[in-house]
Order: C-alpha cells, then sequence, then structure tokens
C-alpha cells in the first residue's frame, strides 16, 4: 500500500471489482501499538485520517498473516463480482453460500467414521453442501437432510469407482433410514451404498438389510446418482407430486423405487440403469402411483419392473431379465383404470412370462406402438396380455424370430368374448378411408390388430379383422395373402361393405 498525504486511497484499500481487500482496523495491522485512529473523512477517492496517530508506512506482515488465517480472517477481506449491479460483501460471507463437508473435519478416506461431520456441515445453514472425492464411511446411524438442501459429489456417480473418480457415502445399515429428507432435496454424483447385508449372485437376491437410503418428505431432484446394497433406494413421501431424476442407477438392490402409504404422481424418470434390483418401481394397489414416465435407460435383471401403478409409460427403454428371475412380469398395475404406455422399446421376452399384464383389469387403456419384442421367449410367455375391458391400440410392433411357437404377443385373440369390453381406435366420421399401420386397421368401425388362421369362436356386428387369406380364408378368395374382413350380421364382408 501507498499513502499519499497521508491518505490511503480507497481503490488501493477496497480492491477493484472481482478482487479482495483487507478491511481491518489499524490496530490489528501495524506492528508496533497504536492510538486509536479516528476517521476525518471517507469520501471521495480517498480514505483519510486525522487524530494523534502513529501509522506505520510499512505494515509488519506477520501479524497481517497472522489476523487473515484467524477465525475471524475471512470477514477481514472483501469481495465483489465484475458484474453490473454488484455489491460489495467480505469473503465470509461469500464462502458460506457453499460448504464443504471436510470444512467440518470429514476426512473421506473409508476407515475414519464422517457421520458427526457430515451432519455438522447439513445443519451448517449453507444451501450447498459439497463432498470432494473419496469414500466417505458412515457407522452408527443415518442423517436428517434440511429442507432444500443441495448435496452434490465431485466427479460421476454411477459405476465410478469409489474414491477414485467420484464419491460414495458408505453406510452400515441392516435396518432404518440412512437420509432422512426434509423438502424439496437436491442430490448429484453421489454413489450410495450399504454394506449392511449380502447380496447372493447365485440366487440374486439381497438379504441381512431392509434399510432404507432417501426417505423423502415430498419432491427430490436427483442427477447421476448410484445405489448399492438397499432394501429399498428411493422411499417416497406423503406427499410427492414432481420428481426428476437423471441417470440414476440401482445396483443390487431389493426394490429402486417404492411407495409408502401415500400415491406419488408426475414422476419423471430420465435414462435410468438398473442392475439386478428386483423391483425397479414398487407401487401399492392401495395407492396406486399416476403419471409415471420413464424416458430411455435400461432395466435389467427384474422380477418387476413396475407394479400398483395408475398410469405408467415408457419411452424407447431396453427391458432384459435373467435365468434366476424366470417367470418375471414386468408391468402389472393390479388397478382398474390403470394405463401402461410402450413406445419403441426393445423388449427381451427370455425368461418372461408376461411383459405387459393387464388381466382381468376393467376400463384400461393400452397402447403399444413401435415396439420390437426380441430374444427367445418361453412357450406360453404373452407379450400383451389384454385387459377385460378399456380401450387398446398396438401398432407397428415387432416380434422377434427367435422365439417358440407357443410365445403369443396378445393373448386370447381367437376368442371374440375377449373384445367385447374393449374399444379400438376409431378415425372421425366424416374420414371415409382406412389408416394401416403394420398390424393395425383404423377405421370407423375400430379395429383389431392380428392376421387369424381360423375364424373367431364368438363374432360381434363390427368385429374387424385380418385373415391369413390361407388355413382361414373366409371370401374365398384363395389368394395366399392376408386380407381384412368386418362381421355384418350373419357373415364376413371386405372392409369395403363388399
Amino acid at each position: 500500500m501507498k499513502f499519499r498525504d497521508r491518505k490511503l486511497g480507497r481503490r488501493q484499500m477496497l480492491a477493484t471489482a472481482g478482487t479482495c481487500a483487507l478491511w481491518a482496523p489499524l490496530e490489528q495491522l501495524n506492528a508496533g501499538p497504536v492510538r486509536r485512529p479516528q476517521v476525518a473523512s471517507a469520501g471521495g477517492d480517498n480514505f483519510a485520517v486525522g487524530g494523534d496517530v502513529s501509522v506505520q508506512t510499512a505494515l509488519d506482515a506477520r501479524p497481517t498473516v497472522s489476523a487473515l488465517a484467524s477465525a475471524i480472517g475471512g470477514k477481514m477481506v472483501g469481495f465483489e463480482q465484475t458484474l453490473a449491479g454488484a455489491v460489495r460483501r467480505t469473503v465470509s460471507e461469500r464462502l458460506s453460500e457453499t460448504v464443504s463437508v471436510k470444512d467440518f473435519g470429514a476426512v473421506g478416506d473409508g476407515t475414519t467414521n464422517d457421520r458427526a461431520a457430515i451432519q455438522a456441515a447439513f445443519d451448517s445453514g449453507a444451501r450447498k453442501v459439497v463432498f470432494p472425492r473419496g469414500i466417505y464411511k458412515v457407522t452408527g446411524g443415518g442423517f436428517t437432510v434440511p429442507n432444500w438442501l443441495h448435496v452434490a459429489g465431485e466427479g460421476y456417480g454411477p459405476t465410478a469407482v469409489p474414491g477414485d473418480s467420484g464419491v460414495c457415502i458408505q453406510f452400515d445399515l441392516t435396518r432404518g433410514i440412512a437420509l432422512n429428507c426434509g423438502f424439496n432435496p437436491t442430490f448429484d454424483n453421489i454413489y450410495f451404498t450399504n454394506v449392511g447385508g449380502t447380496y447372493n449372485e447365485s440366487t440374486a437376491t439381497l438379504s441381512g438389510t431392509t434399510a432404507s437410503c432417501l426417505d423423502l418428505t415430498d419432491n427430490v431432484t436427483m442427477n447421476y446418482c448410484s445405489f448399492a446394497g438397499w432394501e429399498t433406494c428411493v422411499m417416497f413421501g406423503s406427499s410427492t407430486f414432481y420428481v426428476k431424476t437423471f441417470g440414476v442407477e440401482f445396483n443390487r438392490c431389493t426394490n429402486g423405487y417404492r411407495t409408502n402409504g401415500a400415491a406419488p404422481y408426475n414422476v419423471d424418470i430420465y435414462a435410468p440403469i438398473s442392475r439386478l434390483t428386483t423391483n425397479f418401481f414398487a407401487g401399492q394397489s392401495a395407492h396406486p402411483a399416476r403419471n409415471i414416465k420413464v424416458h430411455g435407460g435400461s432395466i435389467e435383471g427384474f422380477t418387476a419392473v413396475a407394479f400398483g401403478f395408475l398410469d405408467a409409460s415408457f419411452f424407447g427403454t431396453y427391458f432384459e431379465t435373467i435365468a434366476q428371475r424366470s417367470g418375471a412380469i414386468a408391468l402389472a398395475p393390479d388397478v382398474d383404470g390403470a394405463s401402461i404406455t410402450l413406445v419403441g422399446c426393445l423388449i427381451y421376452m427370455n425368461y418372461i412370462a408376461r411383459f405387459a399384464n393387464m388381466s382381468e383389469i376393467t376400463n384400461a387403456m393400452l397402447t403399444s406402438v413401435g415396439n420390437q419384442y426380441d430374444g427367445r421367449g418361453a412357450a406360453g410367455a404373452i407379450c400383451i396380455c389384454l385387459p377385460a375391458s378399456g380401450s387398446v391400440s398396438v401398432a407397428g410392433d415387432r416380434f422377434g424370430i427367435e422365439h417358440s411357437n407357443g410365445t403369443l404377443y396378445v393373448d386370447s385373440i381367437t376368442n371374440a368374448a375377449k373384445f367385447n369390453g374393449i374399444t379400438f381406435p376409431v378415425l372421425p366420421a366424416k374420414n371415409t378411408q382406412a389408416g394401416y399401420s403394420g398390424m393395425a386397421l383404423i377405421g370407423q368401425r375400430g379395429f383389431v390388430a392380428v392376421g387369424l388362421t381360423i375364424p373367431p369362436t364368438q363374432k360381434t356386428t363390427g368385429m374387424t379383422v385380418m385373415a391369413d387369406g390361407d388355413s382361414w380364408d373366409p371370401l374365398s378368395r384363395a389368394a395366399g395373402r392376408p386380407y381384412w374382413v368386418i362381421w355384418q350380421g350373419d357373415r364376413w364382408h371386405t372392409v369395403s361393405g363388399a
């Protein structure tokens, strides 16, 4: 610093925007004792000091550094952003907005119990708590997460090597809750693992723990987090209405998402990864989940993808299970009025008994468009098990050639009674044309979506089906090619009415 006619330039005292300046009484900065300074003026570009004051022009650095390194050091240093309208604050104020768990004594070496330090960081009042790379061992219980807290790990969460390229919080819970969450928390890039139980690779089952990782009050946002070794990874709360997850992974757990005495809705799940987790979404028929949407991702090694829901939609998702889960039923809403939508998915039928099971459900809605049912399904397996009543639209799906001859695309297709309560898409009355897409014919009288080798056992007026033209040729065309017919009164006609 330089003095000019016993004046200390304010632009020297308070540094230019974006840098720091010392804000300290001169008594703390000078090497020798001084009498209390008296401020004569503080206007313009200068800060003038008056009175009987002894000021050293060459400050001793040792007491200055000592003061800055003390508990009040951050309050002695100013900070100002370079943006227009910014105001000056202390560095202490600026840094307190985001804290590191290491500020509170966490070690992250995989050996030290960091539970107390992490909870202290959560309770600090900061809106964001950061975990530097490392393995944070937690024993003796879990945490309480305050309202609106943002918890972020350094690096990338899913499939990261703990302590190497990401952040791992390691619990040892056999029961209870790891993180009891307040309102609207956000979690980024954290690998939550539990070593309190044992996963048996031979039977693909988890035992020895009933612990839940995240227990929500209402909503949550998660980005690139992983869960391993939990009975339940994410337990929905009593008022879970808006959930957004991106790239979240469940690995060798029992339940990924689970409801608990309340009906969550408006849940958006983007690019999930589920490996060897028994149930991806475990709902309750007494409190069915609403408007569950899964966008992309892969769900593998399951017993159930989802059950206990009213509305579930999957867009471009990959499904496949394993031999230990043979007989799996992927989607089972178990609720009248339920809706399933499948668009552009790749579905391997290996070891799956029924993929979309809406059997005995009334007033249901099923849409299956542009999906590939692949793999090697077992004899008797059913891709789509139709509801007892409701609305059905299946169009443009593709059935893999490796399936057993006993594997069915749609169940009970030859029994017209199955369709008595089902309505199909209908074109507006003024549209006299028919629309054909893949296996679907849509017209003013609706449609039925498969070709038949034998006539239906029961016929109703307006039933429209595709005859294979070979084994079953109702209009005696002997063409050897499929064609559409409609039942009117007492006989089959062409779709045009001839």
